[in-house]
């Protein structure tokens, strides 16, 4: 059936816009998702209490790593989710993401992810 398909890659949707098709942004600033984890050192967590926002950055000692970092800059531990490879792929586009912590409860943490939405 005419036209031609993309060149490789893992397709996001349907378009079910007609003609333009979507931009990777569009998909990045729509993902969210929530997950656990556990502190990778309970006393980084000192000061910090629900309701506190973490950042989403990549990890410098292994580029498919991300991590969660306080607002201090202390690394919290490993992201975690089924859907790391599009927030790896958002991150290294430029797309800032932010956690805000639901539950703490000792080294344990529930966190809920959003892009950022500095457009």
């Amino acid at each position: 059936m005419g036209g031609s398909e993309g060149g490789g890659g893992i397709g996001i949707g349907p378009n079910l816009g007609g003609g333009g098709g979507s931009t990777p942004g569009s998909s990045c600033e729509s993902l969210m998702f929530t997950t656990r984890f556990v502190a990778d050192n309970e006393a980084d967590l000192d000061g910090v209490s629900v309701g506190d926002t973490v950042d989403l950055v990549i990890a410098r000692e292994d580029p498919n790593s991300v991590i969660f970092i306080t607002s201090e800059g202390k690394k919290l531990s490993e992201v975690e989710t089924s859907q790391k490879i599009k927030l790896i792929e958002c991150l290294r586009s430029g797309h800032p993401y932010t956690g805000i912590l639901t539950e703490i409860d000792g080294d344990y943490c529930k966190v809920t992810v959003n892009h950022s939405g500095k457009a």
